[in-house]
């Protein structure tokens, strides 16, 4: 009886122990957090990392008042204020960010554009390959750009003399005359700011639609007709 009484009090202070030492975090992340904001990151993060500071800060004063009762109490609050500055943190992420690794409305609007997804061909960087095949329930597309994770399909088709669907952004040329060729209706995704990689000399859009963070180029827009 003894010994667990022994090993159950270890067990408390080690946990207490643990509980300080997270407090303590809490008050230096919340700390560093607002000095970096003000001084140290970019400006598009300053909103997500100071409010990160804030909560932070706040979470190590609101412990720190209960470090004196029970370890339960303890971990309650570690638990609430841990999820509540994760939670407040992450809404305050950039929307460059959101946009860029959730870009399926984007890519909506452009597939919206289109009159008939008859002959429909898409073509952007491996970056958003998965959300416009998706999003566009096809297929039939084209790499531009780096190979990426899709190195190895790419070197099999070329192994196995099968037509490649890859092409560098030096053979956007290529690309674009292959699916005149084809009489594909030929979707290019991309980001905005990115359009010297994307656009060709040699062939000007049917249509473009330009959104403020990624712009759809659709060419050869009578094949989908």
């Amino acid at each position: 009886m003894f010994a667990r009484q022994t090993e159950n009090e270890k067990s408390v202070k080690t946990l207490e122990k643990l509980s300080q030492t997270v407090i303590v975090i809490y008050g230096i992340a919340g700390v560093a957090g607002c000095v970096a904001a003000l001084f140290i990151v970019p400006q598009v993060f300053h909103r997500m990392v100071f409010t990160g500071g804030i909560l932070f800060f706040a979470s190590y004063i609101i412990c720190k008042r209960y470090s004196r009762q029970s370890i339960v109490k303890q971990l309650d609050a570690l638990i609430v204020t841990l999820a509540l500055t994760t939670a407040g943190t992450l809404a305050n992420l950039p929307s460059e960010i959101n946009n860029s690794k959730f870009p399926e409305k984007s890519i909506l609007a452009v597939k919206n554009a289109l009159p008939s997804m008859k002959n429909i061909r898409i073509a952007t960087n491996t970056g958003y390959m998965h959300p416009m095949v998706w999003v566009f329930d096809t297929c039939d597309f084209i790499l531009i750009g780096r190979k990426g994770e899709h190195d190895y399909a790419i070197d099999r088709y070329a192994k196995e003399g099968k037509k490649s669907f890859y092409f560098p952004y030096s053979k956007i040329n290529d690309a674009i005359s292959q699916a005149e060729k084809d009489k594909k209706t030929l979707v290019v995704f991309y980001e905005t700011k990115r359009k010297e990689r994307f656009r060709s000399e040699k062939y000007t859009p049917d249509k473009s639609i330009e959104l403020p963070e990624f712009t759809g180029d659709i060419y050869f827009l009578h094949n989908s007709k």
